[in-house]
């Protein structure tokens, strides 16, 4: 197996060196940017945006069990809620990072 300095990998970048809020300020701008033209290819009108058709869509996936609510934004809306969940369990729940 090969040794890997411990300060050179892609790991260390993005997860344990500390970003200046600046950076990841600009990261979120350019993938909120991106998010326009990405969203009208796939038939939404749209930017980056959480707070309505995608929780619109799942409201409406429940009610109805069309998959055709089924899409990206409710991929994204349920991996916030699930990651969230993961790293900070509410009272009495086990932790996964513990």
């Amino acid at each position: 197996m090969l040794a890997v300095p411990p300060f050179t990998c892609i790991t260390y970048l993005l997860f344990e060196k500390l970003w200046h809020p600046f950076a990841t300020a600009v990261l979120i701008d350019l993938i909120a940017t991106l998010a326009w033209p990405l969203s009208v290819d796939s038939g939404r009108l749209f930017g980056l945006g959480i707070t309505t058709v995608p929780c619109s869509n799942i409201v409406q996936y429940l009610v109805i069990m069309d998959n055709t609510f089924i899409n990206w934004g409710v991929f994204l809306v349920l991996s916030i809620l699930m990651g969230s969940l993961a790293l900070h369990p509410p009272a009495g729940f086990p932790s996964v990072t513990a």
